[in-house]
């Protein structure tokens, strides 16, 4: 048997952040919670190709997805994303804080590859 999309509880109510969210892993489990309910926040380093999955995930017919600016192996990038999502709703920008993280891409931060910022 295996872990299937059925065994994905309601998540109506519920946001979840998902980075590396326009393709993959990311992509999937984006559609996945949409399916269930959940408002996603696609987190993606590239607003083009974050463009064209979100538009690929409302012509499923889903609605309640966002998109946010975020570079994991920019720390900068990183609190500028982590501050929007701790803002509180607004009536353009309607969505609470965070609920889940769905961690699907991940960045090495050392100080060689972000100099500047250790």
């Amino acid at each position: 048997m295996g872990w299937t999309l059925k065994d994905i509880p309601d998540q109506t109510g519920r946001v979840a952040l998902v980075t590396g969210a326009n393709s993959g892993l990311g992509l999937e489990t984006s559609r996945a919670l949409l399916q269930k309910g959940a408002t996603v926040l696609m987190a993606c380093r590239s607003q083009r190709k974050s463009e064209a999955a979100r538009r690929d995930l409302l012509d499923d017919g889903t609605t309640g997805v966002d998109l946010l600016d975020l570079d994991l192996s920019d720390l900068n990038s990183v609190e500028r994303c982590a501050n929007v999502v701790q803002e509180p709703p607004r009536p353009h920008r309607p969505q609470p804080k965070a609920d889940v993280a769905k961690r699907a891409a991940a960045a090495r931060a050392t100080s060689a590859n972000l100099p500047g910022q250790f």
